[in-house]
Order: C-alpha cells, then structure tokens, then sequence
C-alpha cells in the first residue's frame, strides 16, 4: 500500500510540473529565453513553483500581454505593477501571481508564482 501511495505522488509531482512547464511558456515572450521552473517548497498538498526573466517589454504592455496570454483564467486583481489570474480546472485550483520590477534602460524583471491545489 504504501508503494502505491509513493508512486502515486510521483505521478501527482510530475503532473503538476508538466502543468507548470506549459503554464511557465505562456508567460514567456516570443524570443525570449525560457528560464528554469524552480519548486518552492510545497504547502499542504498545493504545488508551488517559481520563475524569474527579464524582458524590455515595458511593464504596462506585459501585463497587457499576459491576460491575452491567459484569457481562459481569472483576472483576481491588478496593477501597474502586479497581476494575479486564477482557473478551476476539473481536480485543481491553479493561482498565478506575477510581480513586475521596472529596471533602468527599459529593462523589466518579472517574477511569477504558480500554486496548483487540488479542488
């Protein structure tokens, strides 16, 4: 019983990362470098991952561009600086939290948060 149990995480952590990896594309810029998915450290039974790039898209036309990005989720809050969309898919909550930091010469950092919970 207890190997079904383990095997079954597995498969449950690989599900989520593969969800995460595609979810992580769609807020990547055409040209842009695709950056590495990092775990953070899992809460409960919620799935977390972080990523971090930088683009010379201003912070005003990214965001712009990550809700078209993700018309199929929520948009739970924004500014000029931050969004947070949200989706309830069969068996899972999904959250995306992106933080957006201006740099100098028109350099932007953008932070994002994925947690993936199950419903």
């Amino acid at each position: 019983m207890t190997i079904a149990i383990a095997i079954c995480t597995s498969v449950a952590c690989d599900r989520n990362r593969r969800t995460a990896e595609g979810i992580l594309a769609r807020t990547i810029p055409a040209g842009h470098q695709v950056p590495s998915l990092a775990p953070a450290p899992t809460t409960g039974t919620a799935a977390q991952f972080t990523w971090d790039f930088e683009t010379l898209v201003t912070a005003s036309d990214y965001i712009a561009w990550l809700k078209d990005q993700f018309r199929d989720y929520e948009i739970v809050a924004d500014d000029a600086a931050h969004v947070r969309l949200a989706k309830v898919a069969p068996g899972d909550a999904y959250r995306l939290m992106v933080s957006l930091d201006p740099r100098g010469g028109g350099l932007t950092h953008v932070h994002a948060q994925l947690t993936i919970a199950p419903d």
